[in-house]
């Protein structure tokens, strides 16, 4: 009798959760990560832009308003240069932002810098107005790189982050494709229209999209963290233990000047690997010219935006199952990702 009482209670726990009840919250997570991937590929439109702006500019260059300006060679180049050093300034502005406002407003607010910029830029009616709109597009991109990025590793679950958090590069290589594709068929100041109208849809998605745990946990809203952890874990997570993780591995850093935590050794070497991509996508370009007598530039740009979608899902579909041995993450040490070794074994011992 004292068994069958036991069996039925255990059977009436609430922290049982059903392989439907996961897929559900699943696509959920996915969805998630696909309405913050919007504003990547507004950061991904923003990179290839100056392909279809120049191309359009030395075949017709009038303005909105009917008026008309020419480009030096110079200017041309500086229309994607300083997209750099915007992209320096926004960086360090968004990580001033994720402590200050948290990952869902942080973002939420980056319409007003995407506006702005995008507006200069459209009406522009000289070359110094579109470079310094091209310049805060810079300012948005790297906001967006920093805020977006954090936000998508600390919503989904353990087990999927790495192919969830994937998705946001997957969103760039698109935008780097669809500004491009967008040049064939729309004037330089019309492409502007497109991308504030995909981060207003970026900007009302994320408005169902909860909090970070992580931002509410070190902010002292532990009921809120309880709430969202629930939410994004399901009923059979330990929350309470997860919570503590959370607090432990951020107490030690909460009171830190920004300055500092980009100045530690672990974030410089992360930054390093970020920067060496860049690189690595410019000298892809490069190496592509000799192509262009078979090859439009709109072509190279496909063909490389080509590439990086499908080694993006290369990743997605196999580094979790044949390739984790190819990835080293020190879980203890901040989950430094930027050492890849292709070895069997961990390199340190």
């Amino acid at each position: 009798m004292n068994n069958e009482k036991y069996e039925t209670a255990d059977e009436e726990l609430p922290g049982q959760e059903t392989p439907l009840q996961w897929r559900v919250r699943f696509l959920k997570q996915v969805l998630m990560m696909f309405a913050i991937g919007l504003g990547f590929v507004v950061l991904g439109m923003a990179t290839s832009y100056p392909n279809a702006a120049v191309v359009d500019l030395r075949r017709d260059n009038s303005t909105l308003f009917g008026t008309s300006f020419d480009l030096e060679a110079w200017e041309e180049d500086m229309m994607g240069s300083i997209l750099s050093g915007g992209g320096l300034a926004g960086t360090w502005l968004g990580g001033w932002a994720l402590r200050r406002a948290g990952r869902k407003r942080s973002l939420m607010a980056l319409v007003l810098p995407c506006v702005l910029a995008w507006g200069l830029v459209a009406l522009s009616l000289n070359p110094g107005m579109l470079l310094t709109g091209r310049f805060l597009c810079g300012v948005f991109s790297g906001m967006m790189s920093v805020v977006g990025n954090v936000y998508a590793v600390e919503l989904p679950d353990t087990n999927v982050r790495g192919f969830l958090a994937m998705i946001p590069n997957v969103m760039v290589s698109a935008g780097l494709v669809a500004s491009v594709s967008l040049g064939l068929c729309l004037r330089w100041f019309e492409i502007p229209a497109v991308a504030v109208g995909v981060f207003l849809a970026c900007f009302a998605s994320v408005s169902f999209v909860p909090e970070s745990p992580t931002f509410l946990a070190v902010s002292g809203r532990e009921s809120e963290a309880r709430k969202v952890l629930r939410r994004l874990r399901g009923p059979s997570a330990d929350v309470e233990e997860e919570l503590k993780v959370l607090k432990d591995h951020n107490q030690d850093k909460a009171g830190q000047p920004i300055f500092r935590l980009f100045l530690q050794r672990d974030v410089l070497r992360a930054l390093v690997g970020l920067t060496g991509g860049s690189v690595y996508g410019i000298l892809a370009l490069q190496l592509f010219t000799p192509m262009q007598t078979a090859l439009t530039t709109p072509g190279l740009y496909w063909f490389y935006g080509g590439v990086s979608i499908a080694g993006i899902l290369f990743c997605c579909a196999f580094v979790r199952e044949t390739m984790r041995v190819a990835i080293v993450m020190d879980r203890d040490k901040n989950l430094k990702t930027n050492r890849i070794w292709v070895r069997t074994k961990d390199p340190t011992r």
